[in-house]
């Protein structure tokens, strides 16, 4: 269900007591979940719109307000009470200081995150850092990427948190369930990324910018390197690729894409690579 246009629903016997079994995804900004009549005050605990969906596991809720329009706590507290199962969210422009508390306060064991990458920061890695044991799938998305159409050039993009690209490493080095990671508009420096061994060893999906990594054809060059070796059946990159071009950008990034067994699909600025 999608409520991004002004709805009002008001109370009564039948709306109180509707619910939708089978719904599953809610598109809503946070302000109108809870005070869906902007002439009244918030809710009471227990009768917001999330009440009307008790199986609901998706909920694209945003707040375009710096502080969040209605309290962590009360968010928190409705959720436990009326979506108990609910685990993916997608906060689209919501800013920085507000999506902290929607992170790290107001919800817990989350699998699915989805933001916008100019929002993320140190505070922000932090807080994804809460779901690190329940953490499936993360997308910083950007409206300065077309992701949906493959390239065939790498286009220059600015990078506002790659100074701090070392501290985004935990995200992949803690959290052990991690499957799908899309940072397209993050450079991930190499050097950063061979400090420490990645425990996402279950990763499926990885859309990432490399450091320097920045003509097509050295994209397509480390790409082949993976999908050849992993064709091969070589699985683990620290036993096949020592050699004399062993410190070559390219080599070094196929061999870290071959430390995942079960990644199939791979994209570095270009187009993707499925193996």
């Amino acid at each position: 269900m999608d409520l991004q246009c002004d709805v009002v629903m008001f109370s009564g016997p039948s709306i109180d007591v509707f619910q939708h079994q089978k719904m599953r995804t809610l598109v809503a900004p946070i302000k109108q979940v809870f005070k869906p009549d902007s002439q009244h005050e918030i809710s009471p605990l227990g009768s917001s719109l999330l009440s009307h969906f008790p199986n609901l596991l998706k909920w694209h809720c945003y707040d375009r307000q710096t502080t969040l329009s209605v309290p962590f706590q009360r968010i928190k507290a409705e959720v436990d009470i009326c979506c108990p199962k609910m685990s993916q969210i997608d906060t689209w422009k919501t800013p920085s200081p507000a999506l902290y508390d929607i992170l790290a306060n107001a919800f817990r064991n989350l699998k699915f995150i989805t933001f916008e990458y100019e929002q993320l920061s140190r505070d922000i890695i932090m807080a994804l850092l809460f779901h690190q044991s329940t953490l499936l799938y993360v997308s910083a998305t950007s409206d300065t990427i077309r992701s949906d159409i493959e390239q065939d050039e790498i286009f220059s993009v600015d990078d506002p948190f790659e100074i701090h690209g070392r501290a985004l490493q935990l995200l992949p080095r803690t959290c052990s369930s991690l499957t799908i990671l899309n940072l397209e508009c993050h450079k991930m420096d190499m050097d950063h990324v061979e400090e420490e061994e990645w425990a996402c060893k279950g990763l499926q999906k990885l859309r990432v910018r490399i450091k320097d990594l920045n003509t097509k054809e050295n994209v397509a060059t480390a790409l082949q390197l993976w999908t050849e070796r992993r064709n091969k059946g070589d699985s683990d990159g620290d036993d096949h690729m020592h050699g004399e071009h062993e410190t070559d950008l390219q080599m070094r990034v196929a061999r870290h894409l071959l430390k995942f067994k079960r990644l199939h699909s791979v994209w570095l600025g270009t187009h993707v690579s499925y193996v």
